[in-house]
């Protein structure tokens, strides 16, 4: 695939925001839109929808023209999810997207990203150490065990002991009910 071709079929959520400057977040979002732009880069009123529909959805509307520098790391997370919300490819792949947020937050992120893999057909693929929500709230999991790959629903995961006996071979305990680890037992 060429570099060009790539952006209009792969968004990338990373932690962490790259070094924005003084760029304010509306100009940051719409950079997501750059793959749809013609040479010059002019967003169109399309464009700008898909921008104020992102920064919403994302609950950042109120930070628009707020700078990068000025925001928090929670709130440069929720930025980088929403440019790649307005960057529309049928693939999102996101590295630990709910890194630096809020209980709250990270819930409304991930149901935000559960209904918009639902209701739009994409596919979205995270990874994430927040068991919890990732169970609660994912259709699929893949989980690497001693370097072998296991893939099932949330549900298979817990009635196969799948998530046990990963963290077995640490020293520890796996809560079903919570998704919380625990040290092991005192004998």
């Amino acid at each position: 695939m060429t570099a060009a071709s790539r952006a209009r079929h792969i968004a990338l959520v990373l932690p962490g925001a790259p070094p924005a400057g003084q760029l304010d977040v509306r100009t940051l979002v719409s950079f997501g839109r750059h793959p749809w732009t013609g040479a010059l880069g002019r967003l169109s009123s399309s464009d700008q929808r898909l921008i104020d529909g992102a920064l919403e959805r994302t609950g950042i509307a109120h930070l628009a023209h707020r700078p990068m520098t000025a925001l928090s790391d929670g709130e440069r997370q929720q930025v980088l999810i929403a440019r790649a919300l307005v960057q529309d490819t049928p693939v999102v792949l996101l590295d630990e997207p709910t890194a630096f947020l809020d209980l709250v937050n990270r819930v409304r992120i991930m149901q935000l990203l559960r209904t918009i893999a639902e209701g739009a057909g994409k596919a979205l693929l995270l990874s994430t150490h927040d068991l919890r929500t990732a169970l609660d709230l994912a259709h699929d999991l893949a989980l690497v065990d001693d370097g072998r790959l296991w893939t099932g629903t949330p549900e298979q995961a817990l009635a196969e002991g799948r998530l046990a006996r990963a963290f077995e071979r640490f020293g520890l305990r796996f809560d079903p009910v919570t998704g919380a680890l625990r040290p092991p037992e005192k004998k």
